[in-house]
């Protein structure tokens, strides 16, 4: 038997096989093909939880950017799913797993469209994206790049603690933990700056290939998060340009004032490298 919910055909389901917070399916409805992220059953009889998540996902469906994966409809009881337009193509979490380090230019390139997506979600919704990290950027067969996964995950995680929210007791998965800034990590505040933290991240790994925090265990990464050496990408790689790469450097500061006072500010920047 055919599974189905909010009128949705359920074709194959992608993602983790047990997600703790969310399905996420490939579906059809009217000959469309789209995703369909639904609510995991087992977390719908929290009623805060229903409606943080509920007013998460219409937040997202209002946004409208070229960037930013388009949400076709948001259903409540009894299935509280939501469906998005499919981007056929990879994640960075993907591309990073079978790809050497990426040309400076297409780094570039990537993380101005990250920034860009960010900051529109900043300045409309004034909100962060909540769960930035390579899963949740998607690079289209047409070289487009869409972020995904705006607000929603951190909406459930709020009831659930399925990662890092606040001070790190063990729980959780640390490939999340690669990607908090350091006062995420420690509970203090986090920002429009946090996340500029993250993107450095995902600019200093693209450009590097290698893992800047993730030591594969929850220790190791809690510890190079906080205290490690941040080094330059050059110290990896030849030929990174030195504007592109003090751009990285700068959103890697672990003092968050230190940081570029604005998503805007750091994809200015990134636009004005000429690579």
């Amino acid at each position: 038997m055919e599974a189905s919910a909010g009128g949705y055909l359920l074709n194959e389901r992608i993602g983790p096989p047990r997600g703790r917070m969310f399905e996420t399916w490939i579906a059809t409805r009217a000959c469309r093909e789209v995703v369909v992220k639904k609510l995991n059953p087992g977390l719908t009889h929290c009623k805060a939880l229903v409606d943080d998540y509920s007013l998460a996902a219409r937040r997202w469906r209002s946004m409208e950017h070229a960037n930013i994966v388009r949400v076709l409809e948001v259903t409540e009881a009894p299935d509280y799913l939501l469906a998005m337009e499919r981007v056929n193509g990879k994640n960075l979490r993907e591309i990073m797993s079978r790809a050497g380090p990426l040309s400076p230019s297409l780094v570039r390139a990537i993380i101005a469209s990250v920034a860009a997506a960010l900051s529109f979600a900043h300045e409309t919704a004034s909100s962060c994206h909540g769960d930035l990290r390579p899963d949740n950027v998607l690079i289209g067969s047409d070289g487009g790049v869409k972020v995904v996964d705006f607000f929603v995950a951190r909406a459930v995680r709020r009831w659930t603690g399925t990662t890092v929210p606040g001070p790190f007791t063990g729980r959780g998965q640390f490939s999340y933990l690669g990607y908090q800034s350091p006062e995420e990590i420690l509970g203090e505040t986090a920002d429009e700056r946090s996340e500029i933290f993250i993107l450095g991240i995902l600019a200093h790994e693209l450009l590097t290939a290698e893992r800047l925090f993730d030591k594969g265990y929850w220790a190791g990464t809690l510890d190079a998060n906080l205290r490690g050496p941040i080094l330059r990408p050059s110290k990896s790689v030849s030929g990174i340009p030195e504007g592109l790469e003090a751009v990285v450097m700068t959103a890697l500061d672990r003092s968050p004032s230190a940081r570029f006072g604005t998503m805007e500010e750091m994809r200015l920047l990134l636009e004005d490298q000429i690579i």
